[in-house]
């Protein structure tokens, strides 16, 4: 793996065609005997270590990504560990996970949408492990990205955070500026808008915002998840609900804006 950036073509074709046909394997089900050759091969260390070397190509670092992804999914509990300890056990000191950052710090689509897939299944642990790494602001940053697949990623990414996210990891989302990013991707006007505004179109998708206009609504689908998560008291939701809308009318632009997105917020929130 640390001679991953000196591959032929020809080497990073076979060797991505390897972690595919890894990734298919796992994907049948579990399989112990597969489960011991793989934690006895050291392939969750080798993989991570490819995911953390910005020298290796985007390409290759993606599908380690999937591998990881592909790999907890196969066995949550085996795995997770590895997810949360940083590489499976290298044991360096160092508290931050290495997959964790490398995902956060590669700043792709696809590295945010595993991330997604890692907090879906490890829930607040991991979102505990993200916060406490200080991966947040850079996170809620790709809301700003120049490429709109990233702010749609990232986006996702910060919707499956906010579910899981106890308070102080909601305090350093608020701190990022998440609103007021939400306000201006809400405001686009190809792919933002109202959902309540929406309604005669057909759109029937109110947690998932369209496929046509994935930030529709977006900053009422941030106070839902917050809402019905499972990070927060009730008193810190309803807390984080105020603040949501503090932060709304700071933000918008109108008298108009603010009022659509206040409403989404309070009647949203509430099926």
């Amino acid at each position: 793996s640390s001679s991953s950036s000196c591959l032929s073509g020809q080497e990073e074709d076979a060797l991505a065609r390897l972690l595919l046909a890894f990734e298919d394997r796992l994907s049948r089900g579990f399989d112990r005997e597969l489960q011991d050759a793989v934690l006895r091969s050291g392939v969750f260390p080798a993989v991570a270590a490819v995911l953390a070397s910005p020298s290796a190509p985007a390409r290759l670092r993606e599908r380690c990504a999937a591998a990881v992804e592909a790999m907890v999914r196969f066995n949550r509990d085996v795995f997770v560990g590895h997810v949360l300890m940083g590489g499976g056990g290298g044991g360096d000191g160092s508290s931050s996970s290495s997959v964790l950052s490398s995902l956060a710090t590669m700043g792709t689509p696809a590295s945010m949408r595993v991330l997604q897939s890692l907090v879906a299944a490890i829930k607040i642990a991991l979102v505990d492990e993200i916060h406490a790494d200080g991966h947040i602001p850079r996170l809620v940053g790709f809301l700003s990205s120049p490429d709109v697949d990233m702010e749609v990623a990232a986006l996702e990414l910060l919707l499956r955070v906010a579910y899981y996210a106890r308070k102080e990891a909601v305090d350093a989302m608020m701190g990022a500026n998440v609103v007021k990013r939400l306000v201006a991707l809400q405001r686009h006007p190809d792919l933002g808008g109202s959902l309540i505004e929406m309604d005669d179109a057909g759109d029937d998708d109110p947690a998932g915002g369209g496929v046509g206009r994935p930030f529709a609504s977006c900053v009422a689908r941030l106070a839902i998840q917050m809402e019905v998560g499972e990070g927060l008291r009730r008193r810190e939701k309803a807390a984080a609900k105020l603040e949501i809308l503090e932060r709304v009318r700071e933000a918008a632009a109108s008298e108009a804006e603010a009022a659509t997105i206040v409403a989404e917020v309070l009647w949203g929130a509430s099926p």
